[in-house]
């Protein structure tokens, strides 16, 4: 029997456990971290479908996600079971992701790929595919020591009038242009994350003025971390340490693990998680590829 590409628009529980499953069987061949927003699997919302599921006989062999933050590019999760690779199971993939993408004129891929991953390596190698960034896994656990004071303040939780602001934040830190498409999007982004009832939303206010704020989204057992941000004029004043350390003495109690994601060329930041108890488990690399 050949093999079958299906696409979904939103995965059933059972194709979960499939997926997870065979994640978890590529994970312990290639002693590798897999990144699949398993949250986002869980709860699709889209007019087209985002995952491909191959099958050889009834039996899921290749998972391929896509992961669309703007319109610019798709974010990509893909594997393939061991005993299936140089098959062209990721070929037939990708062509099928290639031709959703390209009727949402969604010019470019950028596959995720785990550092120690020689098969994720040899694949946008192969494919020519243009190395974009990297990007450090940290968690911390309950018992993780911290070398910081304790705070004195409280942080509080916005509203949809804040919205504007946290535009502005975002975009200043994480897009490389400003151009209204792009802030559009963020705000979209934002937007249906204030409504998103698993996340919790913090900002630090002083004087009248929002100086910082973070996300903090629950899922499973894992609470993580992202959106952080602290106003451009205000930072290398410790506010992003008081920020975090809050909201660690809020929620370390509450799940095994405070997961987050950190660019490997923010020194930074890395320095502020590390003296905050988070450790780095994973490297993902980042390739672009355009949509054919």
């Amino acid at each position: 029997m050949e093999y079958q590409i299906h696409s979904i628009f939103q995965l059933s529980d059972e194709q979960l456990t499939e997926v997870y499953a065979l994640k978890a069987i590529c994970e312990q061949s290639d002693r590798i971290h897999l990144k699949i927003n398993a949250n986002m699997l869980q709860n699709r919302k889209t007019l087209f479908p985002l995952d491909l599921l191959c099958y050889k006989e009834n039996t899921l062999v290749g998972f391929l996600g896509m992961y669309i933050f703007h319109s610019g590019e798709a974010e990509v999760s893909a594997f393939v079971h061991p005993d299936h690779r140089q098959k062209q199971v990721f070929r037939k993939m990708l062509e099928k992701a290639s031709s959703i993408l390209k009727e949402q004129n969604i010019p470019q891929f950028l596959f995720i790929v785990d550092h120690s991953s020689s098969s994720g390596l040899n694949t946008a190698t192969k494919l020519n595919a243009t190395y974009h960034h990297s990007e450090y896994q940290m968690s911390r656990s309950p018992t993780a020591s911290s070398n910081i004071d304790e705070t004195s303040f409280s942080l509080v939780t916005p509203t949809i009038q804040h919205l504007d602001v946290w535009v502005e934040l975002d975009v200043s830190s994480f897009s490389s242009t400003s151009d209204s498409e792009e802030i559009e999007q963020v705000r979209t982004f934002l937007k249906r994350n204030f409504l998103d009832e698993s996340v919790i939303h913090y900002q630090l206010v002083e004087d009248g003025q929002i100086q910082g704020k973070i996300s903090l989204r629950k899922y499973n057992n894992s609470g993580y971390l992202y959106g952080f941000v602290v106003a451009p004029t205000l930072r290398g004043q410790g506010i992003g340490t008081k920020i975090l350390q809050e909201v660690i003495a809020r929620h370390q109690g509450d799940f095994p693990t405070l997961r987050l994601e950190v660019a490997t060329d923010n020194p930074n930041a890395l320095k502020l998680y590390q003296k905050c108890g988070f450790q780095v488990t994973s490297r993902d690399d980042y390739y672009s590829y355009p949509v054919s």
